[in-house]
């Protein structure tokens, strides 16, 4: 029977430029359309004392958007409070604190080239208000249980004022945000958003898997959550900390084989006790029956 390979192109920014590594996988030409998968990053700088928008597109604006994550080196001035899907890529924004020196934030945007035209996303979105000095958590939901989430993002009204401790992959077909309004007179408007898989192949099932480590004060620390396997593909991430609002999320992007997530820990005497960084991967069913087919992980996913 004839077979067909499916391309899956990385992109990271190392040292200011873009790498793109490949991998490539063989799969049944009936069971499995060929569909690539690249990651694609942006990088703009944010003068002291400023916020910006950072948008990021897929090369092809025909090309599903599945998910997308961050990077901001200002670390414990750095407040990113937009992480959202649009049309047809990804856009972050955060505001710089630093008071002398210049921040940089990365856009990474992750794109699923689908010339078969067999995968059909949808995003969705749900918005809460919260009250000055306050917390809350919100979850955006896919339209039916039996779709997947291949990731998700959040926005605050509040800009500079709010601090996102949670965005994440909840069960299968949900997102769910959490956030902490600290302006002391404002109501925070906090939107979680959800990207989804409609009518996912039957053969394909998804799994959770879940890292994480404890920061003490005012240090940093990192955590990668990663695939189970190889033959499976990295979708998009997000993250959780215990920190609330004492954590400052300053990472949240792909890595070889995972998602990492980075975090500061503003807390002057308390260690932060959970950063995590989750991971859900895309299996096929038969591919654990028939050793001699390939997986058809059309997506990995990281939840953090």
């Amino acid at each position: 029977m004839p077979r067909a390979k499916s391309t899956i192109l990385i992109g990271i920014f190392l040292g200011g430029f873009l790498v793109l590594t490949s991998l490539v996988t063989q799969a049944d030409a009936e069971a499995q359309p060929e569909i690539s998968t690249d990651y694609i990053g942006w990088k703009l700088t944010i003068p002291p004392q400023s916020s910006i928008e950072n948008p990021k597109w897929c090369r092809d604006k025909n090309i599903n958007v599945a998910g997308g994550g961050f990077y901001a080196n200002g670390i414990q001035n750095s407040v990113v409070f937009s992480s959202i899907p649009t049309w047809a890529g990804w856009i972050t924004s955060a505001y710089n604190t630093d008071q002398t020196n210049s921040m940089e934030l990365t856009t990474y945007t992750m794109c699923i080239d689908n010339p078969t035209g067999d995968i059909s996303l949808y995003t969705a979105d749900v918005k809460k208000s919260i009250s000055p000095n306050s917390e809350s958590t919100i979850i955006a939901r896919c339209n039916s249980a039996d779709d997947y989430v291949l990731g998700g993002g959040f926005d605050s009204s509040v800009g500079k004022n709010s601090v996102i401790y949670g965005s994440f992959p909840f069960g299968t077909s949900d997102w769910k945000v959490m956030g902490h309004n600290s302006d002391p007179s404002k109501s925070m408007d906090l939107t979680a958003y959800v990207v989804c898989l409609e009518n996912p192949p039957g053969d394909m099932s998804t799994y959770s898997v879940a890292s994480t480590i404890m920061i003490s004060p005012q240090t940093t620390g990192e955590v990668t959550a990663l695939c189970k396997s190889s033959d499976e593909h990295l979708a998009s991430g997000g993250f959780y900390s215990g920190g609330n609002e004492k954590a400052v999320i300053y990472l949240s992007a792909p890595d070889v084989g995972g998602w990492k997530v980075a975090a500061y820990n503003s807390d002057p005497s308390k260690s932060m006790q959970r950063l995590n960084s989750h991971y859900i991967g895309s299996e096929s069913t038969k591919s654990r029956n028939r050793s001699n087919r390939s997986r058809r992980g059309i997506t990995c996913m990281s939840k953090t």
